[in-house]
């Protein structure tokens, strides 16, 4: 397989001659004219193939339309791929390539006696191309799955040319990482949006880059939370402090590089809210409240004297520094609320914890917790700190994050 590359200027497509198509009989060649078309070509021996089909569902849930079309096209036998295909749901059109004596003749490895697929260029599996409405190819990669949906919704919008220079930018190995990010911002339009309290820098990126930092501009008076390209429910989870176990990320916002920038004395609660508000309104984000019944873990303190031996009076919130840190044998939790401390636990056991002693809720703790089973954990958390957690079932109110166009 080789990767995507860009291509000096767009080419013709040739026609896309199929002899049936299997989901779609009675479908015409005409159809796929002035659309465009996604074209993945593949076999029933390319893993690689197969397991793309997932991945092309999934844009073609997003994305099919009158005008979006998603199809695969094999050369091989129509009684063999139909087989193949009879117990999957493949959303996507289902062609056989038209096959000839001379295309059959004219094959040497792969299978690829098809008309189509040689008229097109393709030598390996799989091989996706888009065709515009213009019937111009702007896109050609030799694996199916580097097709995201940033790159689609760009070539939709007429900027094809963007998206391949991208990505010869990322596949270009001699570049350092920040020589790379530098480049691929120089093809990137950012959004700079304004609020009373903070300004929001963001980009929808083709990658991922976790790298992020946060400090002060003491030159422009300003704080500033800098993440070069995660997913929307990093920021999400970052800006409310909502575990991750109590939302479901359906945004479709693979990756975005924000900035924020705030007041240099401005709260964490107020920058925070800022930021999120911020980035509902610019990607257009609903949040969907819902409650649901759910096993839990109650969090409960049962040696009250052991517990205060490890907890202080909380001073103003804002004015006292908190850090966490985890090993592969402990969590570590310095100057967190009773409160907070159940959010990390809740991380690190990936389901809904319930602190249910309110008026410890925002007492300061210090706890070291060896990592384990839930049982090692009981048993560490009920001999250090005189809590335990218990199971229990609970409403709990649960977030979806979502399109608000869709």
């Amino acid at each position: 397989m080789q990767p995507a590359h860009a291509q000096d200027s767009v080419r013709t497509a040739p026609p896309i001659n199929f002899s049936t198509c299997l989901n779609h009989p009675k479908l015409s060649r005409k159809f796929f004219k002035n659309k465009y078309v996604v074209l993945d070509f593949w076999a029933t021996w390319c893993g690689p193939c197969i397991a793309s089909f997932p991945h092309l569902d999934s844009l073609s849930r997003k994305f099919s339309s009158d005008s979006v079309v998603f199809a695969i096209m094999s050369s091989e036998a129509k009684g063999k791929v139909a087989k193949f295909l009879a117990k999957r749901n493949i959303k996507a059109y289902e062609l056989i390539d038209s096959v000839t004596a001379a295309s059959r003749a004219s094959v040497t490895f792969n299978d690829l006696y098809g008309i189509t697929a040689q008229s097109f260029g393709v030598v390996g599996l799989p091989h996706t191309v888009i065709i515009d409405k213009n019937n111009q190819i702007v896109f050609t990669s030799e694996l199916s799955r580097d097709l995201t949906a940033y790159d689609l919704e760009q070539i939709i919008h007429g900027h094809a040319k963007a998206v391949m220079e991208r990505r010869d930018i990322l596949k270009n190995n001699s570049l350092s990482g920040v020589q790379r990010r530098a480049a691929i911002f120089k093809t990137i339009a950012k959004d700079t949006i304004k609020a009373e309290n903070c300004t929001l820098i963001t980009a929808t990126l083709p990658y991922t880059d976790y790298n992020m930092s946060t400090g002060k501009n003491n030159n422009k008076q300003t704080r500033f939370i800098e993440v070069l390209g995660r997913p929307f429910d990093f920021y999400y989870n970052y800006f409310t402090e909502i575990p991750e176990t109590r939302f479901i990320d359906k945004s479709g916002l693979n990756s975005i590089y924000v900035k924020i920038e705030g007041d240099k004395d401005v709260t964490n609660e107020v920058f925070y809210k800022a930021a999120i508000d911020l980035l509902r309104t610019t990607y257009h984000l609903k949040f969907v409240k819902k409650q649901k019944l759910v096993d839990t873990y109650e969090l409960k303190v049962v040696d009250l004297s052991k517990f205060k031996l490890k907890s202080k009076p909380l001073q103003d919130a804002s004015s006292y520094h908190r850090s966490f840190d985890a090993t592969d044998k402990q969590l570590v939790f310095s100057n967190f609320t009773f409160e907070d401390i159940g959010k990390g636990l809740e991380d690190y056991l990936q389901i809904p914890i319930l602190v249910m002693d309110n008026n410890l809720l925002k007492t300061k703790c210090d706890m070291t917790i060896g990592k384990g089973d839930f049982a090692h954990l009981n048993k560490f958390l009920s001999s250090h700190y005189g809590v335990i957690l218990k199971k229990a079932k609970h409403m709990v109110e649960f977030t979806e994050i979502v399109d608000a166009k869709s």
